[in-house]
């Protein structure tokens, strides 16, 4: 999985670091991720002809020209999508949140594409936000993953994601050699997961948006069995 912030592909090389970063990718969060108005492909249409991914995208800002928004791509179908819409309290555009519910054989994995709430004076919207988050993985009892950029660029938004996390269970993927890109010197785009383990899990840095991409490999966490964790050992013979 993968996840970047695309800054509209305002910046040029933006494709063909698309293009790399997805090589081999399953499943791609986009934030700031564009459509043009008079057209129904996206502007990236052109980085990924020719693959197999599937693609679903929610609306956030909207100009005369474009419309900015979230994206999930995934190499498998989602049987339910859902977008979530806030308004930035001091700005008051919008901003969206795409969350997605991919079924497996053995599991059903449930995705949500966060861009987070930015400008604030306090972290009330941005709390509120995530809370809003917290109800959907409460009545998911299955993996989960949040990504994207979270806006964590000072110590009390920090704090405000770390409660979220704790409350609904999910894990931060930790980052060897943390790459990733800094914001007023904290970190802002990030993976947390539930009943997923994470391996080779890297930022590569770009000038092609103010955001580096970020990738993990994720894999099933082995599931306990409750009987045996609790039955009393055997004797031994």
């Amino acid at each position: 999985i993968v996840s970047w912030n695309a800054m509209k592909f305002s910046r040029d090389g933006a494709d063909k670091y698309l293009q790399e970063l997805t090589q081999a990718a399953d499943i791609v969060f986009l934030q700031e991720s564009r459509k043009d108005v008079t057209q129904t492909a996206t502007a990236t249409a052109s980085a990924i002809a020719g693959t197999r991914l599937e693609r679903y995208f929610a609306a956030g800002y909207t100009s005369k020209e474009w419309i900015s928004g979230v994206e999930v791509r995934s190499s498998h179908p989602a049987d339910v999508l859902c977008k979530l819409s806030y308004l930035e309290p001091l700005l008051r555009t919008p901003k969206a949140v795409l969350v997605a519910r991919i079924p497996f054989e053995d599991m059903t994995l449930l995705l949500i594409n966060v861009h987070a709430i930015n400008f604030t004076i306090t972290t009330s919207a941005y709390r509120s936000q995530l809370a809003s988050l917290t109800r959907l993985l409460n009545a998911h009892s299955g993996a989960a993953i949040v990504g994207g950029d979270l806006n964590t660029w000072n110590r009390w938004r920090t704090a405000a994601l770390e409660e979220f996390s704790k409350g609904s269970q999910l894990q931060e993927v930790r980052f060897e050699p943390d790459r990733r890109s800094e914001h007023f010197g904290s970190k802002v785009d990030t993976f947390l997961i539930r009943g997923l383990l994470a391996s080779a899990s890297k930022a590569l840095p770009t000038e092609a948006s103010d955001h580096h991409g970020i990738k993990t490999r994720l894999s099933p966490a082995p599931r306990v069995d409750s009987h045996a964790a609790t039955a009393s050992p055997a004797p031994e013979r």
